[in-house]
């Protein structure tokens, strides 16, 4: 079992909410519990050896505890998610458009809203596709042609990569994606960034690897539910006192506390924080808490063409 040390990434859009969930910097929007890239890379205690490092080294020293083959990264991050304003209109890689250049796979994502957006929407997608694209008014303020979804707390919202979609301000979510952390802003308000130019926009990008018809697709969970996506597994359990976790063989399992708190072994995991179970591992868990645990599905594999991730 791994221990996992979250940290605060601030943006414009962000929330003191996350306070809650581990944030150590004002404005947080994300306070990241799993990830192991050169971008995003959390502390990781290896309970088993007492090894601590991070969390991409430990996987390249050995990836086969991990369930994963040599230059394989842990291939999903997890964060809590928070906004006070929303997020700007945007788009991810497909995976077709990622190996394109030279990325091993695009990137689509997941979320459980723990709190509701103020709007009580998400944007989810275009709202008459074949008749947007192309146009000057997409490519300079596209709100208008940007649909609308209901989303309530409890909800879970699959994005799939080349989507239009952004969270809206009041939202905090449990959210996991794949590992390639690539956003194409589309539209952003015309809103400076926490260095007071104007952020970016990557419209060009967006454009190409836009898949029109593509809509985030939304469904209710109930306490305990569970769901298979192209790169993850994910099950949401109810922890009352006491709950025996054993891991599925593949790739390690990450766990991660949305609500209340447990210990692990010796060790105590609040609402925010994560750890990793390895293959086959069993975890006994004691406490009252809301649980995630998500179970990456090595997919890339079925691709020959690609050598490495």
């Amino acid at each position: 079992m791994l221990i996992l040390t979250s940290f605060s990434a601030p943006r414009i859009w962000g929330t003191e909410r996350l306070r809650d969930y581990g944030a150590t910097a004002p404005k947080t929007d994300s306070v990241y519990s799993v990830a192991g890239t050169d971008q995003l890379n959390v502390l990781a205690l290896d309970t088993i050896t007492g090894e601590q490092s991070t969390l991409k080294a430990l996987v390249q020293e050995h990836p086969e505890r991990f369930g994963l083959l040599a230059d394989e990264e842990y291939p999903i991050i997890v964060d809590m998610l928070g906004a006070d304003a929303d997020l700007s209109i945007q788009v991810h890689p497909t995976d077709q458009f990622a190996r394109a250049q030279g990325i091993n796979y695009g990137k689509s994502e997941s979320w459980v809203f723990l709190t509701a957006p103020i709007s009580v929407t998400v944007y989810y997608g275009l709202r008459h596709p074949q008749q947007a694209i192309g146009t000057n008014e997409f490519r300079t303020c596209p709100l208008s042609l940007v649909g609308v979804q209901p989303v309530t707390v409890g909800d879970y919202a699959f994005v799939p990569s080349g989507t239009v979609h952004a969270i809206r301000a009041g939202s905090l979510v449990y959210e996991i994606q794949q590992s390639t952390d690539i956003t194409y802003r589309l539209y952003d308000y015309n809103r400076p960034g926490l260095d007071g130019h104007p952020r970016a926009l990557d419209v060009e990008n967006a454009v190409q690897t836009l898949i029109p018809t593509s809509r985030v697709q939304v469904q209710h969970w109930d306490t305990t539910e569970n769901v298979t996506e192209t790169g993850y597994h994910l099950n949401k359990f109810i922890v009352d006192s006491q709950y025996n976790y054993a891991a599925p063989n593949g790739v390690a399992t990450s766990i991660t506390v949305v609500s209340g708190a447990i210990t692990a072994g010796d060790h105590t995991i609040r609402q925010g924080y994560s750890i990793i179970a390895l293959p086959d591992e069993h975890v006994s868990i004691q406490g009252n808490a809301t649980i995630i645990a998500a179970t990456p599905r090595a997919y890339w594999r079925e691709h020959t063409e690609i050598t490495s991730i």
